[in-house]
């Protein structure tokens, strides 16, 4: 769902669940809408189809640590950093005792 729905979809769902006549209204007139939607029959359907029906697959996941990439060239912004001030982490002179 795009994020500018956002929105959109939390008003239609707080309206549906406080239920009236807006909620009723609402329901008319995206039933044509719902009614075009898809369920997962027709992915169903077009597995079933598949030459592959029957055969017998194993999928593994390659779980290697991945490859080296050459990044030579690669232009990369500048991002800017906030300007973190560092406390002065210099050890103090301690004396040592004789």
């Amino acid at each position: 769902m795009p994020v500018a729905d956002a929105a959109l979809v939390r008003t239609v769902a707080a309206t549906l669940r406080h239920g009236g006549d807006e909620a009723r209204e609402l329901r008319d007139a995206l039933a044509p809408v719902a009614a075009q939607a898809r369920s997962g029959q027709e992915l169903v359907a077009f597995l079933r189809a598949s030459p592959l029906v029957g055969e017998d697959l194993f999928f593994e996941r390659d779980r290697s640590v991945g490859r080296a990439a050459d990044i030579e060239g690669l232009e990369i912004p500048d991002l800017e950093m906030p300007d973190l001030e560092t406390p002065d982490l210099e050890t103090p002179d301690l004396e040592t005792p004789e």
